[in-house]
């Protein structure tokens, strides 16, 4: 019984007073997937028919520079496909 109360009490003592605060060892690290953020896809649509690789571009630079201006960093946006454009801004 006491070789027990003394390994319980020597592992609260290795848990509580280790390297950094508890509360900092009980959070956990998130990982991209988990840290948030908003994502959202536009759908070009034309009444010509598809639309062009220069204007998927030009959109998706209109998009990356209205991103830009709320001072957003790491904000990504991409052409996908023909007629996709993908953009994921972090929290």
């Amino acid at each position: 019984m006491v070789l027990t109360t003394i390994f319980v009490v020597l592992y609260a003592v290795l848990l509580f007073t280790g390297v950094g605060s508890t509360a900092k060892k009980m959070k956990p690290n998130l990982g991209l997937d988990l840290s948030g953020g908003t994502s959202l896809t536009l759908v070009a649509q034309t009444v010509n028919g598809p639309p062009t690789a220069d204007a998927m571009q030009q959109a998706r630079d209109i998009i990356q520079s209205r991103v830009d201006g709320f001072g957003v960093e790491r904000g990504v946006q991409r052409r996908v496909d023909d007629r996709f454009v993908v953009g994921r801004v972090p929290v």
